[in-house]
């Protein structure tokens, strides 16, 4: 467990990986904390038989040149507010984040915790980056959890494509729950298109 710390010196971290951990499980927990590895550093998660890897990130940032997230593993990740955690900037209020070379591999879980943040309007949550020209083509994630998600509340989830000046960008979705009673689509603004889901919802007895 690392807590309210930042350390840039780690060549890789193995957690639950077979081939490099004895065959024993593991667990590494961030807690508003930084983690930077440096060269070709790689972060792997689990394997692909029998022993078991999580990774904690709790108002953390990770950044690292390549994550395996084999089919044993899991991430999990919490959002504590709508500011994205850096290496320069964690702590309560933001959410966590790990930005990456490139992404291996994508058996594993990622589980995604709003600890029962209600959202007002629709956020954007850009939980994984890649460095340019490197996308999720060939590394779409198999298993995604939203967990804590308020009520009235719905997500999705997407892949942006990188190409030869963006990354590419594992995001979360959040539609939040509109307190303001002419916002009817729910959109967080009150333009024509709110008269337009009125008449419809009327038109269908709603």
């Amino acid at each position: 467990m690392i807590t309210n710390g930042s350390i840039e010196n780690f060549a890789a971290i193995d957690i639950g990986s077979a081939g490099n951990a004895g065959f024993a499980s593991g667990r590494l927990g961030l807690i508003n904390s930084s983690v930077s590895l440096v060269d070709v550093g790689w972060v792997t998660v689990g394997s692909s038989v029998n022993t078991s890897g999580v990774l904690d990130l709790d108002s953390s940032h990770m950044r690292a040149e390549r994550l395996d997230l084999n089919a044993t593993g899991v991430v999990n990740m919490t959002v504590n507010g709508l500011t994205r955690a850096s290496e320069s900037l964690v702590g309560p209020g933001t959410y966590s984040a790990i930005d990456l070379g490139a992404m291996g591999e994508a058996g594993g879980s990622i589980r995604i915790d709003l600890g029962g943040l209600e959202f007002t309007t629709k956020a954007t949550i850009d939980l994984i980056t890649l460095d340019v020209g490197n996308d999720f083509s060939c590394s779409k994630f198999t298993k995604v959890e939203v967990l804590n998600l308020g009520s009235g509340m719905s997500y999705s989830t997407e892949y942006v494509a990188g190409d030869d000046t963006t990354g590419g960008i594992f995001r979360l979705v959040i539609s939040g729950v509109s307190r303001c009673p002419a916002d009817v689509n729910g959109d967080g603004e009150v333009s024509p298109a709110d008269f337009n889901a009125w008449v419809l919802a009327f038109n269908n007895g709603c």
